[in-house]
């Protein structure tokens, strides 16, 4: 363990069973979810490197309602939880691309909040594009102490600009290899699981 990791103690497990009970008198198999949860706080002492982020949100049709209002929850959240000599861009697309704040640091969050306030829901979905143009912003101003990340908030649903969810694998795996890694966060009920968990793979990251 590094001295900057978090330790095991500070960290909640969850185990959640596939099924409620076992069949008594027989051999059974039972399938348990685990989860780690880090504490929303960093433990006293606790230093991390910088972050140099990119938040991708999905503004197409199909993330009307529910998955376009979680999105904004949580990219407000992340933008809250980061530090003043943090990074971070803010990047949303449907068939359209649209930088609506480059990679800055954090002493003032306002342009993020206030950019943030202002996304609807509209076309198809370029997920390769805004996913790329995110990286793009990060790529810019990575650094050998910095945590370089693409965060991708979406439901996956590709129908616009590059869809073969081979390549768009390759290509994060191509970031990952210049420190540019991504995170997906699957949105919505039906979302693309598939596609989600290869670039989060590929890309050196974490899919939720």
């Amino acid at each position: 363990m590094t001295d900057n990791a978090l330790s095991l103690e500070s960290m909640t497990l969850k185990l959640t069973p596939r099924r409620p009970a076992l069949l008594e008198g027989f051999d059974n198999t039972l399938d348990v979810l685990l989860q780690v949860q880090a504490p929303a706080v960093a433990p006293a002492g606790h230093q991390r490197s910088p972050l140099n982020l990119a938040l991708v949100l999905d503004r197409s049709g199909s993330m009307n309602g529910r998955p376009l209002r979680e999105a904004v929850r949580c990219a407000r959240a992340m933008i809250e939880r980061l530090r003043d000599d943090d990074r971070a861009a803010l990047v949303v697309y449907d068939d359209q691309i649209d930088t609506l704040a480059p990679s800055l640091t954090l002493a003032d969050k306002t342009l993020f909040y206030r950019a943030l306030d202002t996304i609807d829901s509209g076309g198809c979905t370029d997920l390769h594009g805004g996913w790329l143009q995110g990286a793009q912003e990060v790529a810019a101003h990575v650094r050998a102490d910095t945590l370089s990340r693409v965060l991708l908030l979406s439901d996956g649903q590709a129908n616009a600009g590059l869809t073969d969810t081979d390549r768009i694998a390759s290509q994060c795996a191509e970031l990952a290899a210049a420190a540019v890694s991504t995170s997906t966060y699957g949105l919505g009920r039906d979302f693309n699981e598939e596609l989600m968990d290869m670039m989060a793979r590929a890309g050196h990251g974490s899919a939720y």
